[in-house]
């Protein structure tokens, strides 16, 4: 078996995620476009460079936007590939030829994280360039682990279910709400045991928002939470390695 097959989906699996990475970067322009655009606009003079009151707003508010676009595009990042493929039969095409159906998905989850990136770096790359100081490397990092847990998390519940948007939005819920309650010692006593073994979902957006914004951070929490993801990732293809994709 060699990896021509595989490889000849290479450029379809780019565009396709080219696209879906369009998103984050388009929430970030949006989103945070709009706000910045307001405040330099009232601003009788703007100079970045020399008013720090104008660079530490714009700052701000690319620091509370960007939480959102890497949330918002972790979710879309994988979801609906696997199920969406199997919904419309489109696995009966892929893996006609010679083509395993666990390094397939496993090429889209790398080929995609790797544009979702790139694609995402571009605006604070900008702001960096052009505006004021942020951090960039910070940024793509927070971006790199949602990606790795959020995308594991898709990975395995589109392997278990037909619905995997549906099973991460409501266990993603589920857990953060739960862990957050955990943090503020609010769960009875059996459920904390729980709570943390669960996906660190908590841990990867308090680690995400140091990151995003230069603070330190523990290098325990950063293992757990890729570690976590990593692990998601393999079951969720050993999984689909073992089940019936048509269902």
């Amino acid at each position: 078996m060699t990896l021509r097959p595989l490889l000849a989906y290479l450029p379809w699996q780019a565009r396709e995620m080219a696209v879906r990475g369009l998103a984050p970067l388009a929430i970030l322009l949006v989103v945070g476009g709009i706000p910045t655009y307001a405040f330099l606009n009232g601003q009788d003079v703007v100079d970045l460079a020399n008013n720090s009151t104008q660079a530490d707003t714009v700052k701000a508010i690319y620091q509370s936007v960007a939480s959102l676009a890497i949330t918002l595009g972790a979710f879309l990042f994988m979801s609906s590939s696997v199920a969406l493929d199997r919904d419309k039969q489109h696995v009966r095409f892929f893996f006609s030829r010679q083509v395993n159906p666990v390094n397939y998905y496993l090429q889209r989850f790398v080929v995609g994280m790797l544009l979702f990136l790139a694609l995402f770096g571009i605006v604070p790359g900008a702001i960096e360039l052009f505006m004021t100081d942020v951090n960039v490397l910070g940024s793509i990092g927070a971006f790199a682990i949602s990606l790795v847990l959020i995308g594991g998390l898709t990975v395995l519940a589109a392997a278990l279910t037909n619905r995997d948007g549906l099973a991460l939005i409501l266990s993603f819920v589920i857990i953060r709400t739960l862990q957050q309650l955990s943090t503020q010692d609010l769960l009875p006593d059996w459920m904390e045991p729980v709570a943390r073994g669960l996906p660190p979902i908590e841990t990867m957006a308090q680690l995400s928002k140091a990151l995003v914004e230069g603070n330190t951070f523990q290098t325990t929490d950063l293992i757990h939470v890729v570690g976590y993801g990593l692990g998601l990732l393999v079951a969720g293809l050993i999984v689909m390695r073992r089940s019936a994709l048509v269902r």
